[in-house]
């Protein structure tokens, strides 16, 4: 699901890490499954499906016994400054096996490294 508009505001502070809330209660979300703006956008496997990272965008329950795979990449500036160092891990070189459960690896180092710099914010 998409909200069309959407990314002309700002991030939603319902997605910000609550450390970044400093005690401030989220702001009632709008953009639900029947709101006149979201649209609903079919995929398939193998599909890509590419936005801005400000596009409020959700996905409907999984009702399949499959499991859902999801891979979000992102690109900035090589000059931007995070206000947080974390490990970022490298995309894989190839769509191998070994290669690929490295990445998986490394995306759980990532993960990790991120909510310990996000947690006292």
């Amino acid at each position: 699901m998409y909200a069309k508009g959407s990314h002309e505001g700002s991030l939603h502070d319902k997605f910000w890490p609550p450390g970044w809330l400093q005690g401030k209660t989220p702001a009632e979300y709008e953009f639900g499954e029947s709101h006149p703006d979201v649209e609903t956008v079919e995929a398939v496997p193998t599909d890509i499906l590419m936005h801005s990272q400000q596009v409020h965008h959700g996905s409907h329950p999984n009702g399949s016994p499959k499991v859902r795979w999801h891979l979000e990449l992102g690109i900035q500036d090589a000059n931007h400054v995070n206000k947080v160092q974390y490990y970022r891990p490298g995309i894989p070189v190839d769509a191998t096996l070994p290669s690929l459960l490295r990445y998986i690896r490394e995306m759980g180092e990532f993960s990790s490294s991120y909510q310990e710099a996000y947690r006292d914010l």
